[in-house]
């Protein structure tokens, strides 16, 4: 399912969400909601898919420009995708954007993945991550973009700040469902997730160090941004999910009702204020919840997607081709999103 290109239906993306807490004054978030959705629109119709017109929140109900997009496929610049917790744990069954990612190589797009210890602290992460954007880079002699998922966005935050020899070589970096002022669900986590984390016997790069939950909670990551300024030579986005609870798959509903006490809008793992970076381009909010976004649990595990995984599907591809044409082609506009441009 794609989007509709019928004018009616867009009025149906209008959808309300309620940012009770927005990001600190000084944080400048751009609302490019309405250029992003047009583009997503653009390659929508150049396949004459049709979609779930519920898929985004825009801010107002401008229509769509009439302006000439380029959709024509291929990207020169590089994308390393940075998975979150358990990443590499799963990474054989439902790695982020599997099957978009070799969608989209044989387009003429160049997306990996840039893997981390999905168990182990941020710190620990943005010594694996410099290697990789560092060699990236030196192999195709340009700086790369960037799209963390989940705590791989904290991850990529602790790289910029330990490692400035890092900031030349990367062009964009976009949270995606990004894990930037920490969720309540770390500040509370469960003892049997503080096990799995840190102790369970799971593949991957190895065990946990019992710091994975604690650089997620909420007083570190917002202690860590105070002290913290970003570079700004990097470009910033950030893609947030604010699901309505019916299409929340089953098992992430406990933690979505979690999520909820807190102020409406997130997508069962993280609020949407939380996700969204300082002086940050906001991409899009849309209606999915943190795994559907990312992982093709419904190809890959299709027993679980009847059953306990239920709203997985989402289009990855679609979603993915976006962000890196966008980044490519299109420049922010500099007027500042309120938290009254997204409040029911």
């Amino acid at each position: 399912m794609i989007l509709s290109s019928e004018p009616s239906l867009h009025a149906a993306l209008l959808k309300k969400v309620s940012l009770s807490q927005s990001p600190p004054a000084d944080w400048d978030v751009i609302d490019c909601r309405h250029g992003f959705f047009e583009r997503f629109s653009a390659l929508c119709n150049e396949h004459n898919d049709v979609a779930d017109p519920a898929l985004f929140c825009l801010a107002d109900s401008t229509p769509l420009s009439t302006r000439h997009i380029d959709t024509s496929a291929g990207s020169s610049s590089s994308t390393l995708i940075v998975p979150g917790l358990l990443g590499d744990s799963v990474s054989a069954i439902v790695a982020p954007f599997l099957i978009a990612r070799r969608a989209l190589d044989v387009k003429g797009y160049c997306t990996q993945i840039a893997w981390v210890n999905g168990r182990r602290d941020c710190d620990y992460n943005a010594g694996l991550l410099r290697k990789s954007i560092l060699a990236e880079s030196d192999t195709r002699g340009d700086s790369v973009n960037l799209i963390a998922y989940s705590k791989g966005c904290a991850d990529v935050l602790h790289m910029l700040a330990l490692y400035p020899d890092t900031h030349a070589h990367i062009r964009a970096l976009v949270g995606y469902a990004g894990v930037v002022r920490g969720s309540p669900l770390a500040d509370n986590a469960s003892w049997l997730a503080r096990v799995v984390l840190q102790h369970a016997p799971l593949p991957g790069a190895g065990r946990g160090d019992g710091r994975a939950l604690r650089d997620l909670s909420t007083p570190v990551r917002q202690r860590w941004l105070q002290e913290n300024p970003l570079p700004t030579s990097i470009r910033y986005a950030c893609i947030a999910a604010a699901p309505e609870r019916q299409q929340v798959s089953r098992v992430l509903r406990g933690s979505f009702d979690k999520l909820a006490r807190h102020g409406e809008g997130n997508d069962s793992q993280i609020r949407v204020p939380d996700a969204l970076l300082p002086d940050s381009e906001l991409l899009a909010i849309v209606a999915a919840d943190h795994w559907a976004l990312a992982l093709p649990i419904e190809h890959r595990l299709p027993l679980l997607s009847r059953t306990l995984i239920n709203k997985n599907h989402f289009p990855r591809q679609l979603m993915l081709r976006t962000i890196i044409d966008y980044l490519d082609h299109e420049v922010a506009p500099q007027s500042r999103v309120s938290s009254s441009s997204c409040t029911s």
